[in-house]
Protein backbone atom coordinates (compact mmCIF):
# COMPACT_ATOMS: atom_id res chain seq x y z
CA UNK A 1 0.00 0.00 0.00
CA UNK A 2 1.19 3.45 -1.09
CA UNK A 3 2.27 5.86 1.91
CA UNK A 4 1.35 9.62 1.48
CA UNK A 5 2.93 11.82 4.66
CA UNK A 6 2.35 15.35 4.60
CA UNK A 7 3.35 18.03 7.47
CA UNK A 8 0.72 20.23 8.69
CA UNK A 9 1.10 23.84 8.64
CA UNK A 10 3.85 25.56 11.22
CA UNK A 11 2.32 26.63 14.15
CA UNK A 12 2.85 30.31 14.25
CA UNK A 13 3.20 31.61 17.87
CA UNK A 14 3.23 35.14 19.46
CA UNK A 15 6.38 35.88 21.55
CA UNK A 16 5.87 36.24 25.40
CA UNK A 17 7.09 39.67 26.42
CA UNK A 18 8.77 39.01 30.05
CA UNK A 19 9.08 41.99 32.09
CA UNK A 20 10.00 42.37 35.56
CA UNK A 21 8.86 45.39 36.87
CA UNK A 22 4.81 45.92 37.83
CA UNK A 23 4.82 48.79 35.41
CA UNK A 24 5.04 46.02 32.34
CA UNK A 25 2.41 43.98 33.49
CA UNK A 26 -0.40 44.96 31.25
CA UNK A 27 1.93 44.43 28.40
CA UNK A 28 2.69 40.84 29.38
CA UNK A 29 -0.58 40.20 29.65
CA UNK A 30 -1.49 41.42 26.15
CA UNK A 31 1.15 39.48 25.16
CA UNK A 32 -0.13 36.52 27.01
CA UNK A 33 -3.86 37.03 25.40
CA UNK A 34 -1.70 37.25 21.82
CA UNK A 35 -0.72 33.91 22.37
CA UNK A 36 -3.82 32.05 23.42
CA UNK A 37 -5.41 33.38 20.72
CA UNK A 38 -2.68 32.51 18.21
CA UNK A 39 -3.02 29.10 19.94
CA UNK A 40 -6.67 28.96 19.34
CA UNK A 41 -6.47 29.73 15.67
CA UNK A 42 -3.81 27.11 15.17
CA UNK A 43 -5.93 24.55 16.56
CA UNK A 44 -9.28 25.66 14.50
CA UNK A 45 -6.94 25.61 11.35
CA UNK A 46 -6.05 22.15 12.30
CA UNK A 47 -9.52 21.21 12.78
CA UNK A 48 -10.41 22.57 9.31
CA UNK A 49 -7.55 20.47 7.75
CA UNK A 50 -8.55 17.77 9.28
CA UNK A 51 -12.18 18.79 7.55
CA UNK A 52 -10.62 19.46 4.21
CA UNK A 53 -8.64 15.87 4.50
CA UNK A 54 -12.13 14.26 5.08
CA UNK A 55 -13.49 15.52 2.52
CA UNK A 56 -10.74 14.48 0.40
CA UNK A 57 -11.53 10.93 1.22
CA UNK A 58 -14.59 11.48 0.49
CA UNK A 59 -13.51 12.83 -3.02
CA UNK A 60 -11.33 9.69 -3.85
CA UNK A 61 -14.12 7.32 -3.45
CA UNK A 62 -16.46 9.26 -5.58
CA UNK A 63 -13.58 9.08 -8.52
CA UNK A 64 -13.12 5.55 -8.01
CA UNK A 65 -16.70 4.77 -7.45
CA UNK A 66 -16.06 2.59 -4.51
CA UNK A 67 -17.84 2.61 -0.77
CA UNK A 68 -15.57 4.44 1.74
CA UNK A 69 -16.71 1.57 4.28
CA UNK A 70 -17.43 3.79 7.02
CA UNK A 71 -21.48 2.49 6.65
CA UNK A 72 -20.96 -0.92 6.32
CA UNK A 73 -24.07 -2.91 6.99
CA UNK A 74 -26.41 0.44 6.83
CA UNK A 75 -26.41 1.58 3.28
CA UNK A 76 -23.72 1.40 0.29
CA UNK A 77 -22.26 4.58 0.99
CA UNK A 78 -20.39 5.01 -2.76
CA UNK A 79 -20.70 8.47 -3.49
CA UNK A 80 -21.82 10.79 -5.95
CA UNK A 81 -21.53 14.18 -5.74
CA UNK A 82 -20.46 16.13 -1.98
CA UNK A 83 -21.56 19.59 -0.73
CA UNK A 84 -19.58 21.34 2.77
CA UNK A 85 -20.71 23.46 5.04
CA UNK A 86 -24.27 22.35 4.51
CA UNK A 87 -26.07 23.70 7.82
CA UNK A 88 -27.47 20.85 7.63
CA UNK A 89 -27.61 17.90 10.82
CA UNK A 90 -24.16 16.81 9.41
CA UNK A 91 -23.27 20.59 8.49
CA UNK A 92 -19.59 19.90 7.50
CA UNK A 93 -20.15 17.31 4.72
CA UNK A 94 -22.87 15.91 2.84
CA UNK A 95 -22.62 13.20 0.12
CA UNK A 96 -25.28 11.78 -1.54
CA UNK A 97 -25.01 8.34 -2.87
CA UNK A 98 -24.81 6.49 -6.46
CA UNK A 99 -28.31 5.53 -4.82
CA UNK A 100 -29.23 8.72 -3.87
CA UNK A 101 -28.67 8.12 -0.25
CA UNK A 102 -28.24 11.34 2.00
CA UNK A 103 -25.35 10.71 4.20
CA UNK A 104 -24.31 13.70 6.20
CA UNK A 105 -20.90 14.21 8.49
CA UNK A 106 -19.65 15.88 11.58
CA UNK A 107 -16.21 15.96 11.97
CA UNK A 108 -14.24 16.82 14.96
CA UNK A 109 -10.66 16.80 15.74
CA UNK A 110 -9.11 16.26 19.66
CA UNK A 111 -12.92 15.33 20.53
CA UNK A 112 -13.51 14.89 24.57
CA UNK A 113 -16.88 13.33 26.06
CA UNK A 114 -18.86 16.91 26.82
CA UNK A 115 -21.23 18.89 25.45
CA UNK A 116 -19.36 19.64 21.63
CA UNK A 117 -20.25 15.28 21.82
CA UNK A 118 -23.60 15.20 22.60
CA UNK A 119 -24.79 18.03 20.48
CA UNK A 120 -22.82 16.63 17.48
CA UNK A 121 -24.53 13.43 17.79
CA UNK A 122 -28.39 14.63 18.70
CA UNK A 123 -28.01 16.79 15.58
CA UNK A 124 -26.95 13.60 13.25
CA UNK A 125 -29.87 12.13 15.73
CA UNK A 126 -32.71 14.43 14.80
CA UNK A 127 -31.63 14.19 10.75
CA UNK A 128 -32.12 10.90 10.98
CA UNK A 129 -35.37 10.77 13.07
CA UNK A 130 -37.20 12.93 11.39
CA UNK A 131 -36.02 11.62 7.30
CA UNK A 132 -33.90 14.49 6.32
CA UNK A 133 -30.54 12.37 6.35
CA UNK A 134 -30.26 9.13 5.59
CA UNK A 135 -27.23 7.79 7.57
CA UNK A 136 -24.98 10.40 10.23
CA UNK A 137 -21.53 9.83 10.87
CA UNK A 138 -19.58 11.71 13.40
CA UNK A 139 -15.84 11.81 11.75
CA UNK A 140 -13.23 11.66 15.13
CA UNK A 141 -9.53 11.69 14.31
CA UNK A 142 -7.23 9.15 16.65
CA UNK A 143 -5.95 11.39 18.81
CA UNK A 144 -9.70 12.06 19.94
CA UNK A 145 -10.93 10.28 23.55
CA UNK A 146 -10.13 6.28 23.10
CA UNK A 147 -13.55 6.61 24.95
CA UNK A 148 -15.54 7.51 22.23
CA UNK A 149 -13.22 5.75 19.69
CA UNK A 150 -14.06 2.45 20.88
CA UNK A 151 -16.52 2.47 23.96
CA UNK A 152 -19.32 4.91 22.75
CA UNK A 153 -19.14 3.86 18.94
CA UNK A 154 -19.57 0.03 20.25
CA UNK A 155 -22.63 0.77 22.22
CA UNK A 156 -24.33 2.90 19.21
CA UNK A 157 -24.54 -0.52 16.93
CA UNK A 158 -25.31 -2.43 19.85
CA UNK A 159 -28.08 0.53 20.59
CA UNK A 160 -29.30 -0.06 17.05
CA UNK A 161 -29.50 -3.51 17.51
CA UNK A 162 -32.53 -3.02 19.83
CA UNK A 163 -30.22 -4.06 22.85
CA UNK A 164 -29.68 -1.84 26.01
CA UNK A 165 -28.36 -4.12 28.69
CA UNK A 166 -24.56 -4.26 28.77
CA UNK A 167 -23.82 -0.56 27.76
CA UNK A 168 -20.20 1.17 29.25
CA UNK A 169 -21.14 4.07 31.32
CA UNK A 170 -20.97 6.42 28.20
CA UNK A 171 -23.01 4.33 26.59
CA UNK A 172 -25.58 4.79 28.86
CA UNK A 173 -25.52 8.30 29.30
CA UNK A 174 -26.23 8.37 25.65
CA UNK A 175 -28.90 6.30 26.02
CA UNK A 176 -30.55 8.99 28.27
CA UNK A 177 -29.72 11.62 26.01
CA UNK A 178 -31.59 10.16 23.17
CA UNK A 179 -34.77 9.26 25.74
CA UNK A 180 -34.67 13.24 27.14
CA UNK A 181 -34.81 14.22 23.02
CA UNK A 182 -37.59 11.83 22.80
CA UNK A 183 -35.81 10.28 20.13
CA UNK A 184 -36.02 6.23 18.78
CA UNK A 185 -32.80 4.71 20.25
CA UNK A 186 -33.21 2.10 18.23
CA UNK A 187 -33.90 3.19 14.98
CA UNK A 188 -31.48 6.59 15.42
CA UNK A 189 -28.28 4.02 16.39
CA UNK A 190 -29.42 2.02 13.22
CA UNK A 191 -28.32 4.49 11.02
CA UNK A 192 -25.55 6.05 12.92
CA UNK A 193 -22.09 5.62 13.38
CA UNK A 194 -18.68 7.13 14.95
CA UNK A 195 -15.39 6.36 13.07
CA UNK A 196 -11.91 6.71 12.98
CA UNK A 197 -10.66 8.66 9.95
CA UNK A 198 -6.92 8.49 10.21
CA UNK A 199 -5.74 11.65 8.16
CA UNK A 200 -3.55 13.84 10.94
CA UNK A 201 -0.01 14.39 11.59
CA UNK A 202 1.55 11.12 12.45
CA UNK A 203 -1.04 9.13 11.56
CA UNK A 204 -2.25 9.12 7.95
CA UNK A 205 -3.73 5.52 7.13
CA UNK A 206 -7.25 6.39 5.92
CA UNK A 207 -5.06 9.13 3.83
CA UNK A 208 -2.92 5.93 2.22
CA UNK A 209 -6.29 3.65 1.44
CA UNK A 210 -7.64 6.99 -0.45
CA UNK A 211 -4.86 7.03 -2.46
CA UNK A 212 -4.78 3.30 -3.62
CA UNK A 213 -8.33 3.71 -4.84
CA UNK A 214 -7.22 7.08 -6.60
CA UNK A 215 -4.24 4.26 -8.26
CA UNK A 216 -7.04 2.78 -9.76
CA UNK A 217 -8.03 5.84 -11.78
CA UNK A 218 -5.35 7.89 -12.13
CA UNK A 219 -1.81 8.06 -13.75
CA UNK A 220 0.08 9.44 -10.80
CA UNK A 221 -2.03 9.28 -7.23
CA UNK A 222 0.47 10.30 -5.35
CA UNK A 223 -0.11 14.16 -7.22
CA UNK A 224 -3.89 14.04 -6.92
CA UNK A 225 -4.22 13.83 -3.38
CA UNK A 226 -2.84 17.24 -2.15
CA UNK A 227 -5.04 18.28 -5.53
CA UNK A 228 -8.36 16.70 -3.44
CA UNK A 229 -7.36 18.02 -0.21
CA UNK A 230 -6.83 21.66 -2.15
CA UNK A 231 -10.48 21.09 -3.32
CA UNK A 232 -11.78 20.28 0.30
CA UNK A 233 -10.20 23.55 1.53
CA UNK A 234 -12.06 25.55 -1.10
CA UNK A 235 -15.72 23.74 -0.53
CA UNK A 236 -15.05 24.91 2.90
CA UNK A 237 -14.59 28.21 1.96
CA UNK A 238 -16.75 28.61 -0.62
CA UNK A 239 -19.39 26.24 0.64
CA UNK A 240 -19.29 24.25 -2.30
CA UNK A 241 -20.45 21.06 -4.09
CA UNK A 242 -18.33 19.12 -5.81
CA UNK A 243 -19.02 16.47 -8.59
CA UNK A 244 -17.09 14.01 -10.73
CA UNK A 245 -17.58 16.35 -13.66
CA UNK A 246 -15.91 18.94 -11.48
CA UNK A 247 -12.96 16.81 -9.86
CA UNK A 248 -11.69 15.86 -13.46
CA UNK A 249 -11.57 19.50 -14.33
CA UNK A 250 -9.37 19.59 -11.22
CA UNK A 251 -6.74 17.13 -11.97
CA UNK A 252 -6.76 18.50 -15.55
CA UNK A 253 -5.90 21.74 -14.30
CA UNK A 254 -3.20 20.63 -12.25
CA UNK A 255 -1.61 18.20 -15.34
CA UNK A 256 -2.63 14.63 -13.00
CA UNK A 257 -4.14 12.41 -16.17
CA UNK A 258 -6.85 9.23 -15.74
CA UNK A 259 -6.55 6.02 -17.19
CA UNK A 260 -8.23 5.81 -20.01
CA UNK A 261 -7.10 2.51 -21.08
CA UNK A 262 -9.80 0.54 -19.52
CA UNK A 263 -12.87 2.37 -18.79
CA UNK A 264 -14.65 1.53 -15.36
CA UNK A 265 -15.68 4.76 -13.86
CA UNK A 266 -17.73 8.03 -14.76
CA UNK A 267 -14.69 10.16 -14.46
CA UNK A 268 -12.64 8.02 -17.19
CA UNK A 269 -15.17 7.78 -19.12
CA UNK A 270 -15.58 11.41 -19.08
CA UNK A 271 -11.98 11.98 -19.74
CA UNK A 272 -12.02 9.28 -22.76
CA UNK A 273 -14.45 11.42 -24.42
CA UNK A 274 -12.65 14.76 -23.92
CA UNK A 275 -9.46 12.70 -25.27
CA UNK A 276 -11.43 11.49 -28.14
CA UNK A 277 -12.61 14.90 -28.96
CA UNK A 278 -9.67 16.82 -28.46
CA UNK A 279 -7.70 14.36 -31.32
CA UNK A 280 -10.85 14.31 -33.72
CA UNK A 281 -11.33 18.30 -33.62
CA UNK A 282 -7.93 19.67 -32.58
CA UNK A 283 -6.83 19.81 -36.70
CA UNK A 284 -7.99 20.43 -39.55
CA UNK A 285 -6.56 20.17 -43.39
CA UNK A 286 -6.07 22.73 -45.75
CA UNK A 287 -5.92 22.68 -49.86
CA UNK A 288 -2.74 22.76 -51.04
CA UNK A 289 -1.03 22.09 -47.43
CA UNK A 290 0.18 17.98 -47.31
CA UNK A 291 -1.11 16.95 -43.42
CA UNK A 292 -3.58 18.42 -40.69
CA UNK A 293 -3.05 21.73 -39.44
CA UNK A 294 -3.21 22.16 -35.71
CA UNK A 295 -6.02 24.93 -34.93
CA UNK A 296 -3.98 26.88 -32.68
CA UNK A 297 -1.48 27.18 -35.42
CA UNK A 298 -4.00 28.82 -37.53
Amino acid sequence: MPTFVRQLETVMMAPMMICGSAACGGDAMRSEKAVKSTAGGSAAERGLDFQARASAIVMAHLLAERPIGWLEGILDETPFELDAETGGPGDDIRFVTKGGKRVELQVKRGLQSGKDLWEALLALSVGISVGKIDAGVLAVCPDSSGTIRAKLAEDIVRLGTGRSDGLREIGRAWAEKLSGAALDASLVCRHLRIVVVSAVDGNREAEATAIERLSSVVHDPMSAWPVLVDTGRRLIRMRGRVTPEDICRYLSLAHVGLKTSDIDTRAQLLAATREWLHSTHASMTLIGINGAVPFNAC
